[in-house]
């Protein structure tokens, strides 16, 4: 069974070459690759980097420090790299272009801020490192590499530098401490100085003490008398707002007076143009009527006789020949009479037309008249109101100023206490410049105190201080590096050794002379804090001396007199004010009781008004005069008839035709009768309405006139009372300005007299306190003496002891690198071709094992063969070729690759196993699902690759992929394979992957023995 699948993978000799080429895929795949990363940092020294060096020599304690081109010095004996020493411009620009994996900027400040560590304001010497991400992500974190080296490398320059600095100045120590000593005599002289001073600190506190009680007594007289100017003062100020708000309450209101006056003269002066206008014209108007009614009569009379003339013409024609004549006269009579009829009538109309734009101005006048009229009616009790208000502040204000009896006793009392507050100046004076003088020199003898125990402390502590300072800088330089806090501890360690093994130990005499020195700045700090807190009082009072000199009493004296002057002028000006106030109260009341009949009167003026000019426009007159328009032509027409009548008659009296006209005539007598009588029905009415017409106008004309001639007179005193509101609110607002200014000023003058009383008993105060601390003074200045000459002993031997350090170049070198870090690797082989290889090699034989599936499938099962038999000859041709590929695998790692095994029989048992897993498993799939098992078999391989390839660790992976890891059949053939070629892992592990690997192949293999006896019984039945 096993011979039949090896002859159908015989017969097939394309299949056979096939076969052949997938045996080699494990070691083409695995060795191609690994022969390109086998030891790739060897070849480092082929990468470019560019540097750039801009720095630019400095002096250092009397050296030429140049760190930049020690550090290019540097890198061109350092062969790893590829370095180009090269400008700005072409640096960049070989960057750009791909050529430079990294450039190096040495900025020009790099030496002098080397030169920085020790001064108040380090600053840190900067290297610029730029890269291309785009060129190499690994050559990147090579480059980042060699950026910390170099790094490292100038950092452990720059800390041996100032090392050697620091233990150089440690010779200097000694020198200051033997200043320090002959210091301490200079103190001991001083401090005599001080103690005789002491006893004249002593009598010159007394004097203050007694010349403080004084000012205190003074000042508090001089603050009662203060207080009672406050309080007149307020008074005053208070009464003076209430004047001023009422004033300025009269002064708002006359501005709204002033407009509703001119309103209404405005309208009113319009108003009378209308009239005048419409005056003029009615007397034309008249007269019009009147002629016209005057020839109405003419014509009647004309009409009569012509009535008469036609009947006695109709009776008479050929009797009374004569009388045609007579006719002829009437006609001419009658035509004379209808002419001026014809022409009133026409004045009258074209006369109503004209003065039609005077009606509508006069009815416009009457409006803006009847709108000033409201305004002045509405705001006159607002007026009114304001006066009130005004003359009740300035009642009030008067009765709130002080008499004259008043002024009279305050004016004596005031007079009283400015003598008062000119002796307590003087008294003042007197006391302070004593004290003052003494307390300055007070203050002069402590300040020498401390200057003699600040030089004992200069000359004592220079060394120690400079070391502190020096080893803080140090700590400072340490903090910018990239060393762990360990290493950091280290370094200020040992450095902190050897500074106190330089260093002089403090012996007993030392420590008993330190706390002579405690005791003595104890002392001299407790007074030093006493005569501070005297010292701010004494200036408090100099500043009320101050305050007090520039204070004039006399010209305060000179400003009461005028203060109490001016209050006698304000109050008379106020009683001026009040008289003023009620009598332009009493005149508004009166226009205001008067505003009423006012506004009555003017709507019935203004209603006759209305009422004729409507008469005038759309009334009966006007219907009657457009009447009479309308008639006048027709009522002409009947006299050209009648003309005409007549002298047809004249011209054919003779002829037959005769009768016939006179007939005609008789006819249209009739019409020019009816016609006629309508004129003088119209004509009668407008005559008779002329006289209520002339009577209105006249009416109206003299009220308008009156009105007008009230309104002038009003406005024309608008001026004289907004002047006089003006001044009354001005005078006002001064008034309690200046009022305002003395309240806010009283203040002033009455806190500085309370400042000056309070100073006055907090200076007695501390003036006792410092006559009973003077004693303590003087035993500390004792003390101080004595242990100066102590001091200086203790300095000298202190001095011998610093000299003695070793501050030699061992110890500089050992500060500035004080740590040796030894690296080891717990496997056996750690290049990079190594480390590598398992993967790779496990990896090909998963790609070797799905492709062995793909191209060579599984045979279908003979007459007469087992589903065992069948199964068992697939196995042992997949194992025989698993193996064949690890064989091959292995002589070709041994032949072309330096690769070194820790142990070779569990190395080549993981490669076996590996390998016959991946076929049981690719096979499975295959087998089982046909072509997309195949598919599911390249599938599975890419998932292995992307899931195990060891570029990083699996803990840098993302959450998901390093989940899926522990499931994937490559990372436990990589976990075997990789402790049998490096050994670095522990036995267990390598039987744990193995123990998986066996596991996964027997349920892969029971899955594939199912996948067959499924496959074959569906055969056989079909075959049945």
């Amino acid at each position: 069974m096993i011979n039949k699948e090896f002859k159908t993978l015989l017969k097939n000799k394309g299949l056979i070459i096939t076969m052949a080429i997938v045996l080699l895929v494990p070691i083409l795949y695995a060795g191609t690759f690994l022969k390109s990363v086998w030891n790739p940092y060897d070849n480092t020294g082929n990468m470019k980097v560019g540097v750039v060096n801009l720095d630019k020599k400095v002096d250092f304690e009397g050296k030429t420090l140049e760190v930049g081109n020690s550090m290019v010095n540097k890198l061109k004996e350092n062969k790893k790299v590829n370095w180009q020493f090269v400008d700005k411009e072409t640096a960049e620009k070989q960057l750009r272009e791909g050529d430079y994996y990294m450039v190096v900027t040495i900025p020009e400040n790099f030496s002098k801020n080397a030169t920085t560590l020790s001064s108040e304001n380090p600053e840190k010497m900067n290297i610029d490192f730029t890269t291309n991400f785009t060129k190499s992500k690994n050559g990147e974190k090579i480059m980042e590499t060699v950026a910390s080296n170099l790094t490292k490398t100038v950092k452990d320059q720059v800390v041996k530098t100032y090392s050697t600095t620091l233990y150089s100045k440690f010779s200097e120590i000694g020198g200051s401490l033997q200043k320090a000593a002959d210091a301490s005599n200079t103190l001991n002289n001083g401090l005599s100085r001080i103690s005789a001073g002491g006893e004249k600190l002593g009598s010159g506190i007394n004097q203050l003490s007694n010349g403080s009680k004084r000012l205190a007594t003074g000042l508090t007289t001089l603050n009662d008398a203060g207080a009672k100017l406050g309080d007149g003062i307020s008074q005053l100020q208070s009464g003076s707002e209430t004047l001023s708000n009422g004033l300025s309450s009269l002064n708002d209101k006359k501005t709204t007076l002033g407009a509703g006056i001119n309103e209404l003269t405005a309208g009113s002066n319009t108003l009378t143009a209308g009239f005048d206008a419409f005056k003029t014209k009615s007397v034309m108007l008249a007269s019009g009527v009147d002629t016209l009614y005057n020839g109405s009569k003419e014509f009647q009379a004309g009409l009569l006789k012509y009535t008469n003339g036609v009947l006695t013409l109709n009776e008479k024609l050929l009797a009374k020949k004569d009388d045609l004549n007579k006719i002829n006269a009437g006609g001419a009579t009658l035509n004379n009479g209808m002419e001026k009829l014809v022409d009133g009538i026409l004045k009258i109309n074209s006369k109503l037309l004209d003065k039609q734009d005077d009606l509508n101005r006069l009815i416009a006048g009457g409006t803006v008249l009847e709108n000033g009229v409201t305004s002045l009616s509405e705001k006159a009790p607002k007026l009114y109101e304001g006066a009130s208000k005004i003359n009740a502040g300035l009642d009030t204000l008067n009765s709130s100023l002080p008499s004259d009896r008043d002024l009279s006793s305050k004016k004596s009392k005031l007079n009283s206490t400015i003598d008062q507050l000119k002796g307590l100046k003087l008294t003042y004076r007197t006391n302070f410049n004593p004290l003052s003088s003494a307390f300055t020199e007070l203050g002069t003898q402590i300040e020498s105190i401390k200057e003699l125990i600040s030089k004992i402390d200069s000359q004592v502590t220079p060394a120690a201080t400079q070391s502190s300072n020096n080893f803080t800088n140090l700590k400072q330089q340490l903090d910018a590096t990239n060393l762990t806090e360990t290493q950091k501890a280290s370094i200020l360690a040992a450095a902190q050794s050897d500074v106190s093994a330089a260093s002089p130990q403090p012996s007993a005499t030392t420590q008993s002379n330190n706390q002579i020195k405690t005791d003595l700045t104890t002392a001299i700090n407790s007074v030093s804090s006493k005569y501070s807190s005297m010292k701010y009082r004494v200036g408090k009072l100099q500043y009320i001396q101050n305050q007090l000199d520039k204070f004039d009493v006399n010209n305060l004296a000179t400003d009461l007199d005028g203060t109490i002057s001016g209050f006698s002028t304000i109050k008379n000006a106020v009683g001026k004010l009040a008289a003023g106030s009620g009598e332009l109260k009493a005149g508004l009341s009166i226009m205001n009781d008067k505003t009423p009949t006012l506004v009555a009167g003017f709507n019935q003026y203004k209603g006759g008004v209305d009422q004729t000019i409507t008469s005038l426009t759309t009334g009966e007159l006007a219907n009657g005069i457009n009447k009479l328009a309308t008639e006048t032509p027709k009522l002409k027409a009947g006299l050209t008839n009648f003309t005409d009548g007549v002298n047809l008659l004249t011209t054919s009296m003779s002829t037959g035709e005769l009768a016939q006209g006179v007939g005609a005539l008789a006819t249209k007598s009739s019409e020019l009768q009816n016609g006629f009588d309508k004129l003088t029905g119209g004509i009668n009415l407008l005559h008779g309405k002329l006289p209520e017409l002339t009577t209105g106008i006249n009416a109206l004309v003299n009220g308008n006139a009156k009105i007008n001639a009230g309104l002038n007179k009003l406005q024309a005193k608008i001026p004289e009372l907004s002047i006089g509101i003006q001044k009354l609110d001005d005078g006002g607002k001064k008034l309690y300005q200046n009022l305002t200014v003395m309240k806010s000023k009283a203040p002033e003058l009455l806190a500085g007299m309370s400042t000056a009383k309070t100073g006055a008993v907090s200076l007695s105060t501390a003036l006792a306190q410092m006559q009973a601390k003077a004693p303590e003074l003087l035993e500390g200045l004792n003390k101080a003496k004595d242990g100066s000459g102590l001091l200086a002993d203790k300095l000298s031997s202190g001095a011998d002891k610093v000299a003695s350090a070793k501050t030699g170049d061992k110890n500089s070198d050992m500060l500035a690198n004080p740590i040796k870090t030894n690296t080891h690797d717990i496997a056996e082989e750690t290049s990079y071709g190594n480390a590598m290889a398992p993967f790779f090699l496990v990896f090909g034989l998963l790609i070797a094992a799905a492709a062995f599936n793909i191209l060579f499938p599984a045979r279908n099962r003979e007459a007469g063969e087992s589903v065992a038999g069948l199964f068992s000859s697939r196995l042992v041709a997949m194992s025989t070729f698993a193996i064949f590929a690890v064989i091959i695998e292995v002589i070709a790692m041994k032949l072309f690759f330096d690769f070194r095994i820790e142990y070779f029989g569990m190395y080549f048992f993981g490669l076996i196993i590996s390998a016959i897993v991946f076929m049981i498993i690719t096979h499975f799939l295959s087998y089982t699902f046909g072509k997309v098992g195949n598919g599911l078999s390249i599938g599975f391989v890419a998932l292995q690759f992307v899931l195990t390839t060891p570029l990083f660790p699996k803990e840098m992976l993302p959450t998901l992929y390093s989940g899926l890891i522990p499931f994937t059949p490559v990372y436990y053939g990589d976990v075997a394979v990789r402790h049998a070629v490096l050994g670095g892992l522990t036995g267990e592990i390598y039987t744990n992957a193995i123990l998986i690997l066996a596991a996964l192949g027997i349920i892969f293999l029971v899955l594939t023995y199912i996948s067959y006896n499924r496959a074959n019984k569906t055969i056989t039945n079909l075959a049945k």
